[in-house]
């Protein structure tokens, strides 16, 4: 199965996301051997879908593991090995720690913010109904905490106070774009600049 995003550990291991029914593989670089995590219909405490789109280690004992295929979000509990499942239904293009160290994910339903003390994921709302966020394919900050997001209808900004949505459409990219974003392609260059 092919390999799509790898997350590397700090203690010699490297968790990898693989595609065409996969799933999950923790390698030890000691050992050189492999840990699978697998989708089993019979059991909720296993990944919800072995189509890993992205792999992001948070903290000391969890593990967030997005899917394809409308698969959902998964967080992995490290010392039980237990998954727990959110955003059931959506794909996970990105996930993403801003300076706030809030998590952002982005997925084919739009942005969605975490919040660690309830465990309630909230979407991102856009008032202004003629820019509708849909599939975010990247997620990334600039500088003063901007977020940036490339989606199937342009890019957007979001403020870093989180209170105002920018949308940079046809009539501000190059031309002939037409939105097609590789999941999650966006990084800021060591000079600010933003690519996608």
């Amino acid at each position: 199965y092919a390999v799509w995003t790898l997350c590397e550990d700090s203690d010699s291991t490297i968790w990898v996301g693989r595609v065409g029914n996969g799933g999950l593989d923790l390698f030890n670089k000691k050992t050189g051997k492999f840990k699978k995590y697998k989708h089993d219909p019979a059991d909720i405490n296993t990944i919800s879908n072995d189509m890993v789109s992205y792999i992001f280690r948070d903290g000391v004992n969890d593990l967030w593991v997005g899917t394809f295929n409308n698969g959902g979000l998964n967080k992995l509990d490290i010392r039980t090995g237990k998954f727990t499942r959110y955003l059931s239904g959506l794909s996970i293009g990105k996930i993403y720690r801003d300076a706030a160290d809030i998590l952002w994910f982005a997925t084919n339903g739009g942005l969605f913010r975490y919040d660690r003390k309830t465990d309630v994921f909230y979407a991102l709302a856009n008032k202004n109904s003629e820019n509708n966020i849909t599939t975010v394919d990247g997620i990334v900050a600039d500088k003063e905490d901007n977020l940036w997001l490339s989606t199937v209808t342009g890019i957007y900004m979001v403020t870093k106070n989180r209170d105002q949505v920018i949308h940079y459409g046809k009539e501000s990219v190059a031309p002939g774009n037409n939105f097609i974003f590789f999941t999650p392609s966006c990084f800021v260059r060591q000079d600010g600049e933003i690519s996608f």
